[in-house]
């Protein structure tokens, strides 16, 4: 299937496709405002295949830019073995191990948060949120 032969449908099945609300293709395709149209449309066979066709599509492009991309950095490994530089031709494998999903990163959030706050804490509340059991005294108090 190619373009709609309608204008005003393809252009509202393009903005399905770029993930728009059926009320805003509508009306980016031209159409008045109007929640029942917009609904219906979108139920049309025609509009229902042309967004599939533009998904796979996009999907395909996808694919074929993953694996040429796989292929050059299995071209740029292969030069630079030829080289002698294994610490290139180590990394271009990393990075094609990588887009080929053998390696997963895992990062930790080491970050510690403090709430802060403009009103001071009474003894007790400190003694409550922070005391615990512990003999030191509140901040600010000198005994």
């Amino acid at each position: 299937m190619t373009a709609l032969k309608n204008a005003r449908h393809e252009m509202f099945a393009q903005g399905l496709f770029q993930r728009m609300t059926a009320d805003a293709a509508y009306e980016a395709a031209g159409y008045s405002p109007n929640d029942g149209n917009a609904s219906r449309l979108k139920g049309n066979e025609r509009i229902v295949k042309r967004v599939e066709e533009l998904q796979k599509t996009a999907q395909t492009r996808a694919l074929v830019t993953l694996e040429e991309h796989i292929e050059e950095l299995k071209d740029t490994r292969a030069l630079a073995k030829k080289n002698g530089q294994a610490s290139a031709a180590v990394a271009a494998e990393v990075k094609r191990g990588e887009l080929m999903g053998y390696y997963v990163e895992r990062r930790e959030s080491t970050n510690t948060n403090y709430n802060i706050s403009d009103k001071p804490l009474n003894e007790d509340d400190w003694e409550r949120q922070y005391g615990a059991g512990v003999p030191a005294s509140p901040p600010g108090k000198n005994h």
